[in-house]
């Protein structure tokens, strides 16, 4: 974090990643405290699409532009596109369980 801290962005960095940890720890903790499978994948939608994205971007900044940053940042989207895909399928896995959505079956 040697650039970043030296352009005065160290505060971006660090508060972009305490944003981050802050909702993915208030993401587990309510994951925890929820009993029903719906509410808890509900719970688990803002570590994939908001707390990713903030620790994605802390580390791009205190990277700056580099080969590092552009892995970080392709990591990040990739997670964010296939958390919302593996969400579904697993909601859509408790509803076949539940009776609540037809399950097709394989010939």
């Amino acid at each position: 974090m040697t650039a970043p801290a030296a352009a005065g962005l160290g505060w971006l960095v660090w508060g972009l990643l305490g944003l981050g940890v802050l909702v993915a720890v208030g993401s587990a903790v309510g994951v925890l405290l929820v009993r029903e499978d719906y509410l808890r994948l509900h719970l688990v939608t803002p570590i994939t699409s908001v707390a990713g994205p903030l620790v994605g971007l802390a580390v791009a900044v205190a990277e700056g532009w580099s080969l590092t940053t552009a892995v970080v940042l392709l990591t990040v989207g990739l997670q964010a596109v296939a958390g919302a895909a593996l969400q579904t399928s697993v909601g859509r896995l408790i509803g076949g369980q539940r009776g609540d959505v037809p399950v097709r079956r394989s010939p």
